[in-house]
């Protein structure tokens, strides 16, 4: 298989198996049969001997079982399938498997686009291919958007490697984590007016962080099923529920706000931040794996990071915006 490690690593031309029973249209049942138990013991599959033309189409097909079965005078033309199950080199792995198992063949032949064989994909790697797919589909419940061979090679990356993909994220949290500095600083104005607002910023930046963490993993998890739903209805579905869950944390965080501080511009600060804090946590929590995987880059690894940069600046901004404009109509 050696000469089909050009084709792409999930593609049928990477399952190629060429060692099989290959005979001419024209040739007799009998001459046929003396080629298979000739190369019986070199041959990887013979459970069908693959009829090509002149020029190494594949025009047919016919199992040993026919082959031995057939009037040994007769020419394999005459005994064989004309209309053929077959993939392309650059289809999909799971077409083959969906065709086999459809169909019910042990083997799926593999031609080139001018028609030319190029070998079959036979029924252990079929198996194989099924086994790899399953766990891919695991891993994809549990919001793994990578390959089987991706996952696998995980574990031989060198410590180089595994840094090199990470660190970049990281560098991102640790930018936001400036510019959340500098945001601060730029509205040092309104804490100098009402220095218990400082207090309150770990409460706002963690529930945000909260709502939207777990908006996030469900809705990586569901990025699997996107071919069960639209794309339109989950999102608003989301935003309903991210309605009723910010009206209600405002509610409660306001009255203990305003408990504790005895005031009534900072209760309603914080009322409203929480509202639009949390809807927008919801919103990059969606947008971000999503954009994430259009780019084809691991949402599972990539978005936590980032989005926690984004969620962490967006909430700061939206704290203080709304503690100067509240501040200054109550004033």
């Amino acid at each position: 298989m050696d000469e089909h490690k050009h084709y792409p690593i999930d593609s049928a031309g990477r399952a190629v198996e060429s060692n099989v029973p290959i005979v001419n249209a024209d040739i007799s049942v009998d001459s046929a049969r003396s080629h298979v138990l000739a190369g019986m013991s070199r041959f990887e599959t013979i459970n069908y001997v693959y009829v090509t033309d002149a020029g190494g189409n594949l025009v047919g097909v016919l199992s040993i079982k026919e082959l031995f079965r057939a009037d040994k005078a007769k020419k394999i033309s005459e005994i064989m399938k004309k209309d053929v199950i077959r993939v392309h080199p650059y289809s999909d792995q799971e077409r083959a498997v969906v065709l086999s198992l459809r169909r019910s063949i042990k083997a799926v032949p593999v031609v080139d686009h001018d028609g030319k064989f190029l070998g079959v994909i036979p029924s252990d790697r079929v198996l194989s291919i099924l086994h790899s797919e399953h766990i891919e589909d695991l891993l994809h419940v549990v919001g793994v958007q990578k390959s089987l061979h991706e996952v696998q090679s995980l574990g031989t990356e060198s410590a180089y490697e595994l840094f090199r993909r990470r660190i970049p994220w990281l560098l991102i949290g640790l930018i936001a984590g400036v510019l959340a500095a500098w945001l601060i600083r730029s509205f040092q104005f309104i804490l100098e007016q009402e220095l218990l607002l400082a207090a309150f910023i770990p409460a706002i930046v963690y529930l945000s962080d909260a709502v939207g963490n777990q908006t996030q993993v469900l809705f990586i998890r569901n990025l699997t099923f996107q071919e069960l739903f639209k794309m339109s209805s989950y999102a608003w579905r989301e935003v309903r529920i991210g309605a009723l869950t910010a009206a209600t944390l405002a509610v409660i965080f306001s009255a203990i706000g305003g408990a504790i501080s005895g005031s009534r511009e900072i209760a309603a600060t914080l009322g409203i931040t929480l509202v639009f804090s949390i809807l927008a946590a919801m919103g990059v929590a969606m947008f971000v794996p999503w954009l994430l995987l259009k780019f084809n880059q691991d949402p599972a690894l990539a978005s936590g990071p980032f989005s926690t940069a984004l969620r962490d600046i967006s909430s700061l901004f939206i704290y203080f915006t709304v503690a100067s404009l509240v501040l200054k109509s109550l004033s």
